[in-house]
């Protein structure tokens, strides 16, 4: 009896280890298949949330649904008891949480009841809940931009009037701070007042070269390293919101994006209408287009971890991937396939180097290894490998062509060995 547990463990393991590298697999939301997302959020790796739009009853009424799973999203439970639909969504914590539309509602029991608070009269409907931290946050929404400072139990109006619908905000560096939707604003004292005039913001800070008037969603890397996306395509800015540059070019009759996630300065991707979802290494300068396995609109991506995130759409689609949408990671290269006698991760070579380093390790028995490149601050630079490999010796090409001369490190990760070692970019 205890070899076959033993067997099937160990079956579990690899059978989850080579589902893994699929890409993007659907999940079971559990709602009517006319539901359509509107956002997804995780707390840890099995800890996630979901908000969606119930189909039309009679053409006149529709309904809400609010989602949690506490297993990765192998499961939902949904509760169609809302009353209302919810655009937006933010959880602190596993247990405590605010969803937003013409109604605020939050939640310190993961869901389980909710406390409704009144902010439309210094609001209005809320499509965005940015926050900065755990008490101070801002709602965006077609007529109103309001902020709070205590968590949400109560909300001030810092501006007030038809502002268009606002669907995301960034705050960047020099307290310049600049929202997106049908109409962008801006603010230049951290959010305490907005414009909707780039000539009122100083310091010549203008709008991307693409009108950020149809761009639906910001991802921001740091103060200074921002995307959006959009109808119009993918922007980026690396001097906190001064200036853009395209770097996914609109064509007339593409699908627009709806959300993206920019994991460090090579790595960012995108979904959208019609399943699109796209990937980019370098920056920006060439995108790849994922397998997603539908047709339907993304709406809102999420990543828990550098490899792990989930999708959401229309029609209610749930996606997961534990391998950043990749079936596959290329690059990487057995140098025999010969038993290792243990794991071991060996300094890059050469090193100093520029831009081209060579990493090589071993693998003493099957299992899923991670190698990822970091920043002398701890940033995630770039994910090398994150695949399930048998025993023997591999290596990579880590090219640092676009990143700056620095001190920079590279970390091996499996279940039951980590090494960490240093590397210097010189150019």
């Amino acid at each position: 009896m205890k070899k076959i547990l033993i067997f099937s463990a160990f079956f579990c393991f690899t059978c989850a280890a080579l589902f893994a590298q699929s890409g993007w697999i659907a999940q079971n939301s559990g709602v009517p298949s006319a539901s359509k997302f509107h956002a997804v959020q995780f707390v840890d790796a099995n800890t996630g949330y979901a908000i969606a739009e119930g189909p039309y009853v009679n053409n006149t009424d529709f309904y809400g649904y609010f989602l949690k799973t506490i297993n990765g999203g192998n499961t939902w439970t949904h509760d169609s008891s809302m009353g209302e639909v919810f655009w937006s969504m933010h959880f602190f914590d596993a247990n405590t949480g605010i969803i937003g539309e013409w109604d605020l509602r939050r939640t310190t029991d993961g869901g389980a009841t909710w406390t409704e608070y009144d902010y439309y009269s210094t609001g209005g409907p809320a499509t965005k809940l940015l926050f900065l931290d755990n008490n101070t946050g801002y709602a965006f929404g077609p007529i109103f931009i309001s902020k709070t400072v205590n968590g949400g139990t109560s909300w001030t109006s810092v501006r007030r009037s038809n502002v268009g619908g606002l669907y995301d905000a960034a705050f960047m560096k020099n307290n310049y701070a600049f929202s997106c939707g049908y109409t962008p604003w801006y603010s230049t004292n951290a959010g305490a007042s907005w414009f909707n005039n780039p000539g009122s913001v100083s310091n010549n800070w203008t709008p991307a070269p693409t009108p950020l008037s149809r761009m639906w969603y910001i991802s921001k890397l740091d103060s200074n390293n921002v995307m959006a996306c959009g109808d119009s395509g993918i922007v980026k800015s690396s001097d906190g919101g001064v200036n853009w540059i395209n770097v996914y070019p609109y064509v007339t009759g593409n699908p627009a994006f709806r959300s993206m996630k920019y994991f460090n300065l090579n790595e960012a991707m995108a979904v959208g209408d019609e399943g699109l979802i796209v990937y980019t290494n370098d920056g920006g300068a060439t995108w790849t287009e994922q397998e997603s396995g539908v047709t339907t609109s993304l709406n809102k991506i999420f990543f828990i971890s550098s490899t792990t995130g989930w999708v959401v759409g229309d029609n209610g689609v749930i996606l997961k991937t534990t391998t950043k949408g990749s079936s596959t990671l290329t690059g990487v290269t057995p140098l025999n396939t010969g038993i290792a006698d243990k794991f071991s991760l060996s300094q890059n070579y050469p090193n100093p180097f520029n831009p081209s380093t060579v990493i090589k390790w071993q693998v003493a028995q099957t299992g899923f290894v991670s190698v990822v490149v970091y920043d002398a601050l701890g940033n995630e630079v770039k994910t090398l490998v994150n695949e399930n490999q048998s025993p023997g010796s591999y290596s990579v090409e880590f090219n640092a062509a676009s990143l700056p001369s620095g001190i920079y490190f590279y970390k091996m990760i499996t279940e039951n060995f980590s090494d960490t070692r240093k590397m210097i970019l010189v150019k």
